[in-house]
């Protein structure tokens, strides 16, 4: 195994690469060119690399065609100390990233530069804390590259609707569905669970129970359940009826769709509050919803 060259002193370039012809963004220029808060989009990544002392020199790799207007920009957007070396790039991204690498070759062997950093100009919020964190762990590593945080990554439903918890399964459990109910379990993300002999083996399975109500009467022994099982409840104001909802439960009752994903998903996403509303809702059935507890009310109500 190879040990990778690690820097004591970093001395680096900044490459931005703005060559592309801009056809995937549907411009009729690049997109580098097109203005972002009071000046042109590349210089904002220029303007980034300028502000970091280990930052040696700054090369922009263009198209030949738009020499006259990146000169022109850089006269008047861009005034800081370190000159902007501009040269012309390939037809691809990896080209004008050889032509760059190319450019820089003699500072490379000559050690006058030891660290490379290649960016896409089109790409221009990137904060200078960012490119001082690249450089610091380039020179321990050898090579690095920022990525994203998978929490920040969510697919689209074919309805462009945006799935904040992927990996959740929706489970719908009750007697005799109708066909519309059956007709949702078209994928993994969706089961039902027609005709269960015993709730508490669906609902111990589960994080979070849901019970939507937009009609019936009477108690909802659906949530009551659910609470014995010790699982949080996101419901309706008509799943309450006839119930004692405990206090801490309050932000759980919501009227519209969104509300009601928007709790779930919360819940999901924060496992001690889901954890303690769950403890609470089976106290709150141990307190006012057994057998003991029912007989002594009605006890009190005969005296």
């Amino acid at each position: 195994m190879t040990t990778p060259n690690r820097v004591a002193v970093p001395k680096a370039v900044g490459v931005v690469l703005a060559a592309g012809s801009g056809t995937r963004f549907g411009a009729q220029q690049s997109k580098v060119f097109l203005p972002l808060a009071g000046r042109r989009v590349f210089t904002w990544s220029l303007r980034s690399f300028a502000q970091v002392r280990s930052i040696r020199r700054l090369v922009l790799v263009i198209r030949d065609l738009d020499r006259d207007l990146t000169m022109q920009t850089l006269e008047r957007e861009f005034d800081d100390d370190i000159p902007v070396e501009v040269i012309t790039g390939g037809n691809t991204r990896h080209e004008s990233e050889l032509a760059a690498l190319r450019y820089l070759a003699p500072a490379i062997s000559d050690g006058s530069i030891n660290i490379v950093l290649l960016h896409d100009g089109a790409r221009p919020i990137i904060p200078p804390s960012l490119v001082r964190a690249l450089i610091k762990n380039a020179a321990r590593t050898g090579a690095v590259i920022p990525g994203m945080i998978n929490d920040d990554i969510r697919p689209i439903n074919p309805d462009g609707t945006i799935q904040m918890v992927p990996a959740a399964r929706f489970v719908i459990a009750g007697r005799d569905p109708a066909p519309q109910v059956l007709a949702l379990a078209n994928g993994p993300s969706i089961e039902i669970a027609a005709n269960v002999p015993n709730m508490a083996s669906v609902i111990g399975r589960s994080w979070v129970s849901i019970a939507p109500m937009r009609s019936g009467v009477g108690i909802k022994n659906k949530v009551l359940e659910s609470w014995a099982c010790a699982r949080p409840v996101v419901l309706t104001q008509l799943a309450t009826n006839g119930l004692i909802v405990p206090p801490d439960h309050a932000p759980l009752v919501c009227q519209s769709p969104d509300a009601l994903a928007d709790a779930v998903v919360r819940l999901f996403n924060d496992a001690p509050l889901r954890h303690a509303l769950g403890a609470s809702a089976r106290a709150n059935v141990q307190a006012h919803f057994t057998w003991a507890s029912m007989a002594a009310l009605v006890d009190a109500l005969l005296r």
